[in-house]
């Protein structure tokens, strides 16, 4: 939320949600990513009135076309 203005890689999300995420297997840590961004979207989307899908926007990275980047597409004050 306080780099809402710009794009962020999903990996970079795996701190978040992880403790020890060298000791993680990666393929929980990759759902584990997904239900969080899922539970967000939707919490956003009952408390701001908007449809779901409009909450991120993705996009692939410009120089390595298989890292996935987010960003919120709301604005939010961060204080």
């Amino acid at each position: 939320m306080e780099q809402n203005n710009s794009f962020i890689a999903l990996s970079e999300l795996n701190s978040v949600i992880t403790l020890e995420p060298e000791k993680e297997n990666y393929s929980a840590i990759k759902k584990r990513r997904e239900v969080f961004l899922n539970e967000l979207r939707r919490e956003f989307s009952l408390m701001l009135g908007i449809e779901k899908d409009e909450i991120f926007k993705t996009k692939k990275n410009n120089v390595d076309r298989r890292i996935k980047e987010i960003k919120l597409n709301i604005e939010i004050v961060v204080i």
